[in-house]
């Protein structure tokens, strides 16, 4: 059973350290511990204290099913607007989690606070039950309404809400009696679980070394544990108390302990002294911890409850348990838990409750009798007896009100819900613009983090027998890729025995396949012909790859492929949204997945290639080609390196030589063989012979076409899999491939010819601004291609062997078992337990590394942990900042406190942010092998990868060891990824763009990117400003000279430095300088310069009042640049200097000609001045950044990231 459990009842600030709030969080431990059979998810507030560390131990015991959801919301609750979304947002995170049953722990919460618990009926949310305590307000309005018409408002709300609810728990008989009596819901839906003790505190065995010195000095005492309200009835036992004789007043101090509001202190002080007790006899000690509590239980002479109305009296309880004499009112629940007469008194007599104490103290035999009576009854109660009633009543209520059903299409349709329910708040929306702005970027925030955590509570609930059937979408009715594979997928599921159809769809829709082709392949017709009900499985592999129509009981998608480096973030989405698990070719593309934030179970099943040895090969086929044939197989898409392939075999050999390439292709639109091949010739003459053949052949000529063939070259820049590499290989035909990408996992350099290569930004038609692939060497290509044709049989014959023994455990049978095994190990997989994330930066300081981890932080769902150095911070850190280890000294840096912290707080991700001057390399190294040995996982974020050449000791090549032992290395560029290649650092290696802050810049709402026209420039001031900090590598002194020689007739310009200084030494010297060069040219009236540390919103809002942005930077170690995402952010054109930081944005700012000051003014003057003959670039670098914007900001790249470290916590799953 899957259990929602609301803890407001235990985060709320009015209950947290009251009864209620004591109750729920003992219900929910015990709950937890006596049924582990059962997944808990206790959904918590946001807005309200985080309790993660409150249940540290079950959310990290792999024994138990326990995770945390926070649902986000628009807070505070300060208009009736946010509170409408509030409710909405709740609601919709409660309706998609695919609960069995909700029980809110205490409904009554929000009046005070940001809690809130009201329930929508316009969602489909499972049985909802609730505690009820009590009705004491309602039964005593005069005291607890009439006076406060805003909580009357409320109160009686929330009563009228009940009937939203399917079930109440009541806490006691009396509780039970109260709702059957005052309110309107039907009483065979309302139970009484009663209460139970924490006994493994709560207990008689005292240890006097822990008896604080506090409680001796006390000598004896009596005391009362609770609220302060009227109701607790404090004055009354006072005044009983002053009744005593002067005697045993002088014996017996009294004590009141528990949450009191000072106005309530106000109170007992007042009465304190009108009764005319010396102040030293009555002693307020408040709130206390649970262990001092206890103690005192132990300790006191009698524990005293006057209370007039209690829902059950859990003190009461608590005293017994510890051994206390209790007595106590008779009214209400208290009888319930004492039921002993004679030790109870009317709360109203004073008399009454001071002669029952003085019985007590001077009556030896009645004090026995106390003490034997909190013995017996205390034994009657427990949180094992409470939890047992409760999920016995849950159990019969849900037999008795509905069956689950698993429904794939939840989440699509509560979210239209939400959507609907907006819609009626849409005219209170947008009575002010700037605030529906900013109220629609919070609920989108929220909608996302509702929806990052949602994904891992979809459910399968498919148990596997005999008879359940398996549909395969997709092509299978021609010679395109995947309906290959889809084909050959299906024939294995049926020849081992499943029940399989075949649907016709691409990723447009649906579509009737080629009966002429299925007529020539009768085994599929067959399978395809079958009218089966195929709802239990569905599997799919098409292009693109649509997953959001899937509704079948279990959503997969089988042997999927992809060959670049970053994948289409909806897409991310839409697979965690959708799918329950993913089959893939490679190693390579679960590797991509994972590293784009898709966090379901992912396992690579590869791909088969026995089908080609089923083919009997065309024996009339022939080619009219030249002795020795290279051959190449593919679409001749870009990635498929056809370029590099000409331009290398045209570089090996030339038409004397006894040579042919045969290129086997189709005609598509990206395919621009002809062009390449006609461009090459017309360069060189000499060109060697080169075949292409675009027409469709069959599967027995495609194989006499092997056989033909001596040797296959595939230099493609990315492949997922590479199935005519594995086809060759298994026909005994030599391969040459690039050495990186799917195929890998069948070649290496025993069983072929891998090409060296670098990795560049793919440029694809995907248009995916941060991806990478492997573009191969082309003089190491020419170099393979003239070793084979010149090699000797013996030589080749070893690596075909070898090349033949691997391929042929690549069967389509296997891949077959193998999503078969996969589909069973996700239909019914336990519940992942939430990562507890560290995060090793600094932090709260002016570093762009404690800028980057933050804005990435903001928008990670899961608890984060940050590990800081020892330095101040320029604002409060938060509770979630723990400051324990210093920045490399170059002394003796000490990160073993770091690492205990780390293990202390069961850790099970660490997230270090790497910078040479952050780690004694040494000390670095020993902490990756230490957490490393825990098996906790480990992402390093290199920002830089260039070693310093100042330190030599600080090289790369001292830790590649270590670096090898992390999870992920992240980096931010390609030249990043080269020079981690150097040191054989690529799998685990992954390009992880920079970010851009989610800022919609007043600029661009306001006027156009690019506004500066010939035709203006009238004696026009240009504004122009640079941003970051103070140090010499910026370029600022360049700057300031270059626009010394900028001011003509034509136009002026001003210059703004926003330029803070750093925390370095170097950076106020500098800022000096520049002081002194803008006085010696004499620039004052033209250049401010601005050294205030803005926040990142005026920054940008500074930066977007500007006609230009310019960033001279001279050099920079980094690998990317925060400062110029600001720029770039902020909206305003943005120009820079042609430094290798830049890299990775040349197609959507404008370079400059050169770090000089004379190249910075020409570029700047030529922008300016040629701003009317660049409409054309100006319209292409703006469509770019649009682009590049949507894919760079943090709110996307901070999911990414979540889903990345969700995914590497689970992989070895599967």
């Amino acid at each position: 059973m899957r259990i929602v459990i609301d803890v407001q009842g235990f985060q709320a600030s009015e209950s947290s350290l009251r009864g209620i709030g004591r109750y729920s969080i003992a219900l929910t431990r015990t709950l937890i511990t006596t049924y582990p059979e059962n997944e808990y998810i206790l959904f918590a507030n946001a807005s309200l204290k985080d309790i993660r560390d409150d249940f540290q131990n079950e959310l990290t015991d792999n024994d138990l099913k326990v995770s945390y959801f926070q649902w986000f919301s628009i807070t505070p609750y300060n208009t009736n607007l946010i509170r409408k979304y509030a409710v909405q947002l709740r609601n919709y995170a409660l309706s998609i989690i695919n609960a069995d049953c909700i029980l809110i722990t205490s409904f009554f919460e929000g009046f005070i606070d940001n809690a809130l618990t009201d329930i929508d009926t316009s969602y489909k949310l499972p049985p909802t039950f609730s505690i009820i305590y009590d009705l004491i307000p309602f039964i005593n309005s005069d005291s607890y309404l009439d006076s406060n018409p805003l909580f009357k408002e409320f109160y009686y709300k929330k009563l009228y809400e009940l009937e939203n609810l399917d079930c109440l728990l009541a806490i006691s008989k009396s509780s039970f009696d109260e709702a059957v009596k005052f309110l309107n819901f039907d009483s065979k839906f309302i139970f009484n679980i009663s209460s139970g003790c924490d006994k493994s505190l709560f207990n008689t065995a005292a240890n006097s070394s822990n008896l604080d010195k506090s409680i001796i000095k006390f000598g004896k005492f009596f005391l009362y544990s609770g609220a302060g309200d009227p109701r607790k009835n404090i004055e009354g036992l006072i005044r009983a108390y002053s009744n005593l004789s002067i005697k045993i007043q002088r014996e017996y101090k009294l004590i009141l302990v528990g949450k009191l509001f000072e106005s309530e202190i106000d109170l007992i002080k007042k009465c304190i002294t009108q009764v005319q007790l010396d102040k030293n006899q009555v002693i307020i000690l408040g709130y206390v911890q649970d262990e001092y509590l206890v103690e005192l239980y132990r300790n006191c002479q009698l524990f005293i409850f006057p209370s007039m109305h209690e829902g059950f009296g859990l003190p009461v309880l608590e005293a017994m348990c510890c051994g206390a004499p209790v007595i106590t009112s008779n009214t209400s629940s208290l009888p319930e838990i004492v039921d002993f007469p004679e030790a109870m008194f009317n709360p109203s007599d004073i008399h009454s409750m001071t002669t029952l104490i003085d019985k007590a103290v001077s009556n030896k035999l009645f004090y026995e009798r106390l003490l034997e009576n909190s013995k017996i009854r205390s034994k009657l109660f427990s949180w094992e007896i409470t939890s047992r009633n409760l999920i016995s009543n849950i159990s019969n209520l849900l037999t008795l009100k509905c069956k689950k059903n698993y429904d794939s299409s939840l989440r699509t349709n509560s979210y239209n819900i939400f959507l609907n329910n907006l819609k009626a708040t849409e005219n209170e929306f947008r009575t002010d613009r700037h605030k529906s702005e900013s109220l629609q970027k919070q609920l989108s925030s929220a909608i996302a983090l509702i929806n990052s955590q949602a994904y891992d509570y979809k459910q399968s609930f498919l148990d596997f027998q005999s008879n359940y059937s398996w549909r395969i979408e997709g092509p299978f009715d021609s010679n395109y890729s995947l309906a290959i594979l889809n084909r050959n997928f299906a024939l294995a599921m049926q020849s081992i025995g499943v029940n399989v159809c075949l649907h016709s769809t691409e990723g447009p829709g649906d579509y009737k396949p080629d009966m002429f082709f299925l007529r020539n392949h009768i085994d599929i017709l067959d399978i395809y012909s079958r009218k089966v009900n195929c709802s239990e499985i569905v599997s799919r592999n098409l292009y693109p790859p649509r997953v959001h129509d899937l509704n079948s009981r279990l959503n997969i998608l089988h042997s999927y492929g992809w060959e670049e480096t970053e994948f289409p973030h909806e897409w991310v989405e839409d697979f965690n949204q959708y799918l329950d698990g993913i089959t893939v070719m490679s190693k390579l593309v679960k590797n991509i997945l994972i590293n784009n934030g898709v966090f379901i179970p992912i396992k690579v099943a590869g791909l088969g290639i026995d089908h080609i040895s089923k083919v009997n090969a065309d024996s009339l086929f022939e080619l009219d080609t030249k002795n020795f044939k290279f051959l190449h197989i593919s679409s001749c898409f870009p990635r498929k390196g056809i370029d590099l392939l000409l331009t290398a075999y045209g570089q090996a050999f030339d038409k004397s030589d006894e040579v042919s390439l045969i290129i086997k292709t189709n005609r598509n639109p990206h395919n621009n063989v002809r062009q390449i091949l006609r461009d090459l010739k017309f360069d060189n003459p000499d060109y060697p012979e080169v075949l292409i053949l675009d027409d469709d052949l069959d599967d027995t000529k495609i194989k006499a076409l092997y056989l033909l063939a001596d040797v296959l070259v595939a230099p493609s820049l990315g492949e997922g899999f590479g199935l005519p590499i594995g086809e060759a290989m298994s026909l005994g035909l030599p391969v040459i491939t690039t050495d990186w990408g799917g195929q890998l996992d069948f070649c290496n350099t025993t069983n072929a010819w891998l090409i060296d290569y670098k990795f560049v930004f793919s440029n694809s038609h995907f248009n995916l601004t941060s991806s990478v692939w492997a573009e191969p060497s082309i003089n190491h290509l020419a170099d393979l291609m003239l070793k084979l044709f010149n090699c000797s049989d013996s030589e080749l014959q070893i690596k075909i062997c070898n090349a033949r023994n691997t391929i042929k455990q690549f069967t389509w049978k296997q891949v077959a078992q193998s999503n078969l095994e996969f589909s069973k190990s996700i239909s019914n997989i336990r519940l992942a337990k939430k990562p507890r994330i560290g995060w090793i930066t600094t932090f709260n300081s002016r570093c762009g590394i404690a800028s980057y981890s933050a804005h990435l932080i903001e928008f990670i769902s899961d608890h984060v942990t940050i590990f800081a150095p020892n330095e101040k911070a320029e604002v409060n850190d938060k509770l979630n900042i723990c400051r324990c280890w210093d920045l490399d000294n170059g002394i003796n840096q000490d990160l073993d406190q770091l690492f205990q912290q780390i293990i202390d707080k069961k850790i099970s991700t660490i997230v270090i942010q790497f910078n040479y001057g952050f780690f004694d390399f040494d000390k670095l190294a020993s902490l990756i092998k230490k957490l490393s040995s825990k098996k906790i996982n480990i992402i390093i974020f290199m920002h830089s990868t260039l070693d310093p050449v100042n330190h030599r000791t600080k090289s790369l090549i001292y830790i590649k060891k270590e670096l090898r032992l992390c999870n992920r290395i992240l980096v931010h560029s390609p030249n990043d990824l080269n020079r981690l290649k150097d040191y054989e650092l690529v799998e685990n290696v992954s390009l992880f763009p920079h970010g851009i802050l989610d800022f919609n810049s007043l600029h661009q709402l306001n006027k156009p990117r690019f506004n500066v026209s010939k035709t203006q420039l009238v004696k026009k001031v240009i504004n122009i400003a640079t941003y970051g900090f103070c140090l010499p590598n910026k370029g600022y002194k360049q700057l300031i000279e270059s626009i010394a020689l900028l001011q003509n007739d034509s136009y002026s310009v001003d210059l703004t430095i926003f330029s803070a200084i750093h925390s370095s030494s170097e950076s106020l010297k500098y800022f000096s300088e520049l002081k002194l060069l803008i006085k010696q040219f004499k620039l004052d009236s033209y250049i401010k310069l601005d050294s205030h540390y803005y926040s990142d919103e005026e920054t940008i809002l500074n930066l977007s009042k500007q006609d230009l942005i310019i960033f001279p930077y001279q050099e920079s170690n980094e690998s990317s640049s925060a400062s110029i995402r600001h720029g770039l952010a902020a909206g305003p054109p943005v120009l820079a200097t042609p430094v290798s930081i830049f890299n990775d944005l040349n197609n959507i700012i404008f370079i400059l000609p050169g770090i000089s000051p004379k190249l910075i003014a020409k570029g700047i003057d030529d922008w300016i001045t040629n701003r009317s003959n660049q409409k054309d670039n100006d319209s292409k670098i703006n469509t770019n950044y649009m682009n590049w914007k949507a894919q760079h900001r943090f709110s996307l790249l901070g999911r990414r990231l979540e889903g990345l470290i969700r995914a590497l916590e689970i992989e070895d799953r599967f």
